[in-house]
């Protein structure tokens, strides 16, 4: 008589194990769509996309509400395997200098130099606009804030705009599931860069661990366009 309770003990004991490591799994597959989403794809119209959605061609952050080229199709309209000189449409003048800490850059002195400048990237502005891509026609080369503003550490903190996360992030110091097509390099801000008394350099932000650095205008980087509503 005990042989067969501790039988049916031990038998329900094991289908008790198999409920709770099935329900364990189901929960570590739906976690990700359970928690809120920093991001939102957009459609190339401009509508909204479930977060599973297998193509899109816009980001929207929801922190900031700024809008991202980051297509996913086969067709991309994100001109990711392209790179750029720095310069042309919606390029900025103001300089940033020496970090100030917190995320800030001083406001650099104007230089009597020559600006270096070149209209690599007035094409795909220009496209992007008339086409209203994902129903916005104010697409734009981002600030050097707006830029470093995308990317976060595999710790979840933002990453430090002087020395980004301290090390390579794997793969990218940004979000690969919203951005597959990030390329490893660095990526042009439209802001140019005042850490010296010339005007040939710019920032742009290095995608493996989220720094910047002031990179000289003839330099081929990648580019990402921003928008807003």
């Amino acid at each position: 008589m005990n042989n067969k309770l501790n039988i049916s003990i031990s038998f329900a004991a094991l289908l008790l194990v198999g409920v709770v490591q099935t329900h364990t799994a189901f929960a570590d597959d739906h976690a990700e769509a359970a928690l809120p989403s920093r991001y939102v794809k957009i459609h190339a119209n401009g509508n909204e996309l479930p977060f599973d959605a297998a193509n899109w061609s816009c980001v929207q952050d929801l922190e900031t509400r700024l809008f991202w080229v980051a297509s996913s199709t086969a067709n991309s309209v994100s001109f990711a395997s392209r790179t750029f000189r720095w310069g042309g449409l919606t390029s900025r003048k103001v300089r940033l200098g020496k970090y100030l800490g917190e995320n800030r850059r001083d406001l650099a002195r104007q230089t009597p130099a020559t600006e270096l400048n070149f209209a690599d990237w007035s094409e795909v502005v220009v496209q992007r606009r008339k086409s209203k891509l994902c129903g916005l026609s104010n697409w734009r080369v981002p600030s050097l804030y707006e830029l470093s503003g995308l990317t976060r550490c595999e710790s979840g903190k933002k990453s430090d705009l002087d020395i980004g996360c301290g090390k390579k992030q794997k793969p990218y110091a940004i979000d690969v599931k919203y951005f597959p097509d990030t390329k490893k390099g660095y990526y042009w801000s439209s802001t140019p860069a005042g850490v010296t008394n010339t005007a040939h350099h710019a920032w742009a932000v290095h995608s493996s661990d989220g720094s910047d650095a002031p990179r000289y205008r003839g330099s081929a980087h990648y580019l990402r366009l921003v928008g807003s509503r």
